[in-house]
């Protein structure tokens, strides 16, 4: 058993449905009928069956599992491509859209390192500001001991001076 081949069958299976659901709408089909048959009213019926519930829903689900329950005519109108190499406007556009790009995605790449750069400066900066602060940290509790020394001294003194 080939596993492509049941692919290939509902390829063709869809392509065929979609098919035969266009052809409803064919014009060739309504001129071979009259207003008053009622071939033509279950004709009339079947179309607008088909126009109002059948194509939507098929349509909604082929968005819903991202173009992939579409028969491959939608798929192909949807989903290819629309620039043709014989046509130079076209070929000319999308090279420069290709140039563009490309030249964005120079811009982003720099854009990135100089982020990255200006983070790890700001890193070293935060790290430089923490031990900054450690220090100074040390030197007012320095301070604060020398100042408790010299207060202590003060009233040593001033104790030793009252009679």
């Amino acid at each position: 058993d080939d596993p492509g081949a049941s692919r290939r069958d509902t390829k063709d299976a869809s392509w065929d449905l979609w098919k035969s659901l266009m052809d409803l709408f064919e014009d060739d089909l309504q001129q071979e009928m009259t207003a008053l048959s009622p071939e033509f009213w279950f004709y009339m019926l079947l179309r607008f069956l088909v126009c109002l519930f059948v194509v939507p829903a098929w349509l909604i689900l082929g968005v819903f599992s991202a173009g992939w329950l579409w028969p491959p005519q939608v798929r192909k109108g949807v989903l290819v491509q629309r620039i043709s190499k014989s046509n130079p406007v076209d070929l000319k556009e999308a090279e420069q859209r290709t140039k563009e790009i490309g030249e964005l995605r120079k811009e982003v790449k720099e854009l990135h390192r100089d982020v990255v750069s200006d983070m790890a400066a700001d890193r070293k900066d935060v790290a430089a500001m923490k031990s900054q602060l450690t220090d100074m940290k040390g030197d007012v509790m320095n301070q604060m001991k020398e100042i408790k020394q010299i207060m202590t001294m003060l009233f040593d003194l001033q104790s030793s001076m009252d009679p």
